[in-house]
């Protein structure tokens, strides 16, 4: 029975229970009710199901009470949900939820029919019960990590990639996944997403700005008829004395002599107007890097959708959902970028049409005390310090995305661990990937490693080309076209990375990384290896292995070893297992742990 640790003789009228099915025939394989609720919008308490990333789930929601009041459930993934039927009603707020006695999948996974997983981590949920509101947060686990691991990950790869762990705007606008973030630095989009956050302060603080600009009073010097002269000061006398020879002190001087005077005007070219052009510059310059990397992050979206809808033969709900869910993230993507190039506009406009247009820009001037307390200034000064990371404010609070799916993240770091693991074998990179940008790089969102990235490392007169999931040509005519020196004889072609290795510029063989994201005991066994009863996983490194062929001479098989990476054990906390006869292995690749033996066996593959 479910009670409310605020009041616990008080019943919840309703029922939330997660059911997970083995087949279509939705056969039950587990059920499990969620038992405990407070009234507290922020609860401080976890409750851990077992419910994990990719178990095909669906969210049951029952009450008993006979009055017809309307009770909604809101969970966070109930706008991006599997299941593209009319089962999820969205509120005013474009908030999604059900009412009572429905039931609804949050991810579909049957044999040939998957749609997008669950993201790890604390998913909050919300009961609103006419006048009541009942608050609970349960977790979903990933499958072959720890929650700790896979945040770790998580952090490993943004530390080194901005923006490569995320999803983009996988938003929950009926409530916020909660997240640890403290240690992820903003991107250009994370900025840019603030600066517009508060658009309708800045917007109001220009119209202030432009009707009482800070000025400063100034002493403008200019000669005028003696009848007429204003005010003299020492400056003012010592040029009429330059200019008159002491004239000016004859009684009998004409009054139509002309003399220099000064009268005080308004000046605009001072400090807090410099500043304050400065502030504007620098917001541009975030909304213009931020649409640069809009257009990368609309290729991969772009690029995604095309694949999904290439492999959708069979139009599977789980497919169709998966391809809903990206198209909406692109609409997503494409409002932010028009709302950037609007305000952008509005800042130009602002900086090119008002008094500013004559101000020069200076980057050295400093803030000062009268723009941190002139009306309109101020805000622009605060929301300068917003972005420039000087308040508290964390990477949750600056855009609503969630993480990849664990599967694709792992895969990414992957790579970024093989990168390393390279580095520490004193291989340095020379080009490819990031390489090849500026430290700039450090804040440019990269939302997807590109098919074909490739990386060339160098040691002494070894070089090595790390390439990611990239395709092998399937004949020597191909591979030469595209400048690979060797071909293979199967099927399945792209392997996810491929280290290449070269003495004084002469290729010498290949070594062949499959990114795993499944336990180890579920494909390798050595007693099956060269059986009928080994795994799919062990016959695609099988082919691997034994199909890839020298563009030169087809008699030559360039594979040194095929490798999988797995994020578990293999047994009894082993790292590393392989079998020499047919040139495969498994390596246990997982944050929190260093796997020396992988290391010195690559090293070993590498030079032997």
């Amino acid at each position: 029975m479910a009670i409310l640790i605020d009041d616990i003789e008080k019943v919840v009228p309703f029922k939330i229970e997660f059911v997970s099915y083995l087949n279509t025939a939705r056969d039950i394989r587990y059920l499990k009710a969620l038992e405990t609720f407070t009234t507290s919008s922020n609860p401080v308490f976890i409750v851990d199901l077992g419910l994990k990333e990719y178990d095909n789930l669906a969210v049951r929601f029952s009450s008993d009470d006979i009055s017809e009041k309307e009770i909604r459930l809101y969970m966070d993934c109930f706008d991006f949900i599997d299941e593209i039927e009319d089962d999820v009603t969205l509120g005013i707020e474009n908030a999604g939820f059900i009412t009572q006695n429905k039931e609804v999948f949050i991810h579909r996974h049957f044999d040939n029919d998957v749609g997008s997983p669950l993201i790890p981590g604390v998913y909050k949920i919300k009961v609103v019960s006419g006048e009541s509101v009942y608050y609970s947060q349960i977790l979903i686990n990933p499958n072959n990590l720890e929650i700790d691991e896979h945040y770790q990950m998580i952090k490993e790869i943004e530390s080194n990639v901005k923006g490569l762990a995320r999803d983009w705007v996988r938003k929950n606008k009926s409530l916020e996944i909660l997240k640890d973030c403290r240690d992820i630095d903003p991107t250009y989009l994370d900025y840019a997403y603030l600066i517009l956050k508060n658009k309708d302060l800045l917007k109001y603080s220009m119209d202030i700005v432009k009707k009482n600009p800070y000025t400063s009073l100034i002493k403008n010097y200019s000669e005028i008829p003696f009848s007429k002269s204003g005010k003299l000061d020492s400056k003012s006398m010592k040029l009429n004395q330059l200019r008159h020879s002491a004239a000016l002190y004859n009684r009998y001087v004409s009054s139509n002599e002309k003399i220099y005077s000064y009268k005080m005007d308004e000046d605009y070219a001072n400090k807090v107007n410099q500043y304050l052009v400065k502030t504007i510059e620098d917001f541009l310059f975030i909304l213009r890097k931020s649409l640069i990397d809009i257009s990368d992050i609309k290729k991969f979206f772009k690029n995604e959708i095309d694949e999904l809808n290439r492999y959708n033969r069979y139009k599977t709900l789980g497919r169709e959902s998966r391809i809903n869910n990206r198209e909406q993230q692109l609409l997503n993507i494409i409002e932010f970028e028009n709302n950037i190039i609007e305000f952008q506009n509005n800042l130009q406009h602002f900086k090119n049409t008002t008094f500013l247009k004559n101000v020069k820009q200076i980057n050295n001037v400093r803030v000062s005390q009268q723009f941190i307390k002139t009306p309109g200034y101020n805000n622009f000064y605060r929301v300068a310090l917003l972005v420039n990371g000087q308040l508290q404010n964390q990477i949750e609070d600056l855009y609503d995305y969630n993480w990849k799916s664990t599967e694709v993240l792992y895969e990414y770091w992957c790579m970024i661990k093989i990168v390393k693991c390279l580095k520490e074998l004193e291989f340095t990179p020379v080009k490819g990937w990031f390489f090849d940008n500026s430290n700039e790089h450090k804040k440019v969102t990269i939302p997807a490693i590109p098919d074909g990235t490739s990386i060339v490392f160098q040691n002494d007169n070894y070089s090595l080309k790390l390439i990611f999931n990239e395709a092998i040509g399937k004949s020597p005519e191909v591979a030469l076209r595209d400048g690979c020196p060797y071909w293979i004889r199967t099927e399945r072609n792209k392997p996810d990375f491929r280290i290449d290795v070269y003495k004084d510029g002469v290729f010498q063989k290949t070594i062949i990384l499959d990114a795993k994201y499944s336990s180890a005991e579920r494909f390798w066994n050595k007693k099956h290896i060269n059986t009928a009863n080994k795994s799919k996983v062990v016959e695609q490194l099988k082919l691997y292995a034994n199909n890839i062929y020298n563009i030169r001479n087809r008699r030559e098989n360039v594979v040194e070893v095929v490798i999988a990476l797995c994020p578990t054990y293999i047994k009894a906390y082993e790292t590393f297992d392989n079998d020499e006869n047919h040139s495969i292995g498994v390596a246990t690749l997982k944050p929190g742990i260093e796997n020396m033996i992988f290391k010195e066996k690559l090293e070993e593959f590498l030079y032997r």
